[in-house]
């Protein structure tokens, strides 16, 4: 898309069955989606890293900071994400004879850590693309579970074509309602 986007905006508009501007709002539609799910994601990444991040410093982890780094990085893929590295961690933790340490980390990492994602992502979409938190939180679970991880962009900005189609259908209706009145 970087390198071919042009064209494909210009192919795009060829091949859609809408005026200019309805094609335009199209386009701005969907790239504003799709720009809200990335802003969406990288903030939420940041939040659960952080939080993480706290739980391992709390509890004593070696190089908490670099462990943070790296679940940051992780929250960045779908799938992934948090997991990876605190459950290991409460693992090693578990190992060693830590087990208050061990529980209190998975515990932290499934009701703060990964309950936050579920919260934050939709508010911050949600916001960002003028539509309620909750069909954008379904959009994005059902766009991961239909096309995988690129679904997670996918499902939101699909949704919101969605609605612009739909409004521009029931303008159409209503213009042509008024057409048929003032005849």
């Amino acid at each position: 898309m970087l390198r071919d986007g042009r064209r494909a905006r210009t192919v795009f508009r060829e091949c859609v069955p809408l005026s200019a501007d309805e094609t335009d709002e199209l386009i701005t539609n969907i790239s504003s989606a799709i720009s809200a799910t990335v802003f969406g994601n990288g903030v939420v990444a940041i939040v659960q890293g952080a939080l993480a991040g706290l739980a391992y410093w709390a509890i004593g982890l070696p190089s908490p900071l670099l462990w943070t780094l790296v679940t940051t990085l992780l929250c960045l893929v779908p799938i992934l994400g948090a997991p990876v590295i605190w459950g290991p961690a409460a693992l090693f933790l578990a190992i060693g004879g830590e087990y208050g340490r061990a529980i209190g980390l998975v515990l932290w990492g499934l009701l703060v850590v990964g309950t936050i994602d579920n919260v934050l992502r939709p508010i911050l979409i949600g916001s960002r693309t003028k539509m309620h938190p909750l069909p954008v939180f379904f959009a994005a679970v059902g766009g991961t579970f239909v096309m995988g991880p690129l679904g997670l962009f996918m499902g939101p900005a699909i949704l919101s074509s969605f609605g612009v189609l739909l409004q521009m259908h029931r303008n159409r209706r209503s213009d042509s309602a008024s057409a048929s009145i003032a005849a």
